[in-house]
């Protein structure tokens, strides 16, 4: 699989039925199908503005990843049920809080694996 495919797979969030066509639902072989480079994936996070899918920059009662600018920087975090996961983290540039949000909420499904 090209890494264009990989990336649309990964922003459509069909990463489980990618495993189970490719691996036969074997997870433990993500890294072999997943090749990304992280390079790629930042650029496509650059590339585009939030909101985007779950990842938002106003505050709400939805389940998503936020990024909140605050006194020292931009605020990250993901939100289920109204409790905050992961905790929170800041950054000192939107470029980065970006970045750490869209991974959040795009690269979880592969486990570290990009």
């Amino acid at each position: 699989m090209s890494p264009e495919q990989q990336l649309d797979i990964i922003i459509r969030g069909k990463v489980r039925e990618a495993v189970n066509a490719h691996l036969g639902g074997d997870w433990s072989a993500l890294p072999k199908l997943f090749t990304i480079p992280r390079s790629m994936f930042d650029a496509w996070a650059d590339s585009v503005e939030l909101p985007y899918g779950s990842v938002s920059r106003k505050i709400s009662r939805s389940d998503g990843v936020y990024v909140l600018q605050d006194a020292e920087g931009w605020l990250v975090f993901e939100q289920r049920n109204g409790v905050h996961l992961n905790g929170e983290r800041i950054y000192p540039d939107y470029k980065q809080a970006k970045r750490a949000a869209l991974s959040l909420a795009y690269l979880s499904a592969l486990h570290g694996a990009v």
